[in-house]
């Protein structure tokens, strides 16, 4: 439902995810309008022009932030450019909503934060799935003590991919699939069990073409005792398998982080088995409100910096242990 006071956003780049999900997203939330897209690429800003009908359209990223009618921006860049953008966002006052991981290390997010506490501008990593209605059901069903003491998660996300002209596959952008997959089993494992790793191994295959990690076999610690597994991976078939296994019950999620409408939560407890259907389908729509209301009434970020330092830090962990 549409509010008399819209957010108009700005997106730098014609990434993927931009035409796929975000824009669209923006399109549809109810406190939001697509004011400018920039792109340095001409023939991709007139793509996305056709598409979506921005109100203005920038050659530079520089000449969209500097427009004082843009209240937010949307930064989808290759990962080895979120850092610089965000930062030069948060000079020019406007509040950022940037894609997962929000920079390559700890370090970067550490500059990001004293930016946004400097300029007071509110920054937000972009982690769609959070805000839907699966994450608040497994939270609520955990929080609960439905399947008792959390012993072991697993998460797993993986596809084939092969081109070296993609993105995820060139080193100099940041590419890798800690960075591109990774950073979502870590972010779920710290939001469910509320707690930071304190030992991690990692196992991590590079091509030798594309010198990133192809394949992150990962198992990580926790202070309550609880161990958790992920395996991501350019590599293999798709994957998205989740399980959450408790003293007296598990929970299997077959799709947490990817795109999709009905999801289907499987809850065990001894021999009972409960389903629960959700629907997915406006997680980036969820996520672009909350901002909205970040911008406009001052709520807190639901991903909040503090987090997303703690996943870089474990990021940066498993590759560079």
């Amino acid at each position: 439902m549409r509010t008399n006071r819209c957010v108009k956003w700005g997106v730098l780049g014609c990434a993927g995810i931009a035409r796929k999900a975000m824009i669209p997203a923006i399109l549809q939330a109810g406190n939001a309008s697509l004011y400018a897209i920039a792109s340095r690429g001409g023939e991709k800003l007139a793509q996305f022009e056709e598409l979506f009908h921005p109100e203005k359209s920038y050659a530079s990223y520089e000449e969209l932030l500097s427009d004082p009618q843009v209240e937010a921006v949307y930064i989808p860049l290759p990962n080895s450019l979120h850092r610089e953008w965000v930062i030069e966002a948060c000079k020019k006052g406007k509040p950022v909503l940037c894609e997962k991981p929000l920079a390559m290390n700890a370090q970067e997010v550490c500059q990001i934060r004293e930016a946004a506490q400097k300029y007071q501008v509110p920054v937000m990593e972009a982690f769609a799935y959070l805000h839907g209605p699966m994450m608040e059901q497994v939270r609520q069903i955990v929080q609960e003590g439905e399947i008792g003491r959390v012993r072991y998660m697993e998460a797993n996300f993986s596809f084939y991919l092969d081109d070296l002209s993609n993105v995820r596959l060139i080193s100099s952008l940041g590419g890798g699939a800690a960075y591109d997959l990774g950073c979502y089993p870590v972010s779920f494992f710290r939001e469910i069990l509320k707690e930071e790793p304190v030992q991690v191994q990692a196992f991590c295959d590079r091509g030798a073409k594309s010198g990133v990690d192809e394949t992150l076999l990962a198992i990580l610690k926790f202070p309550s005792g609880a161990k958790a597994s992920t395996y991501c991976s350019f590599r293999t078939n798709r994957c998205t398998r989740n399980l959450i296994l408790g003293e007296a019950g598990q929970i299997e999620l077959p799709s947490v982080f990817d795109r999709g409408a009905e999801k289907e939560i499987r809850i065990t407890r001894g021999q009972e088995l409960e389903t629960r259907v959700v629907d997915c389908s406006r997680n980036y729509v969820k996520q672009v409100e909350q901002m909205g209301r970040v911008v406009l009434e001052k709520e807190k970020p639901l991903v909040s910096l503090d987090y997303s330092l703690g996943n870089a830090r474990v990021i940066e962990k498993l590759l560079y242990q």
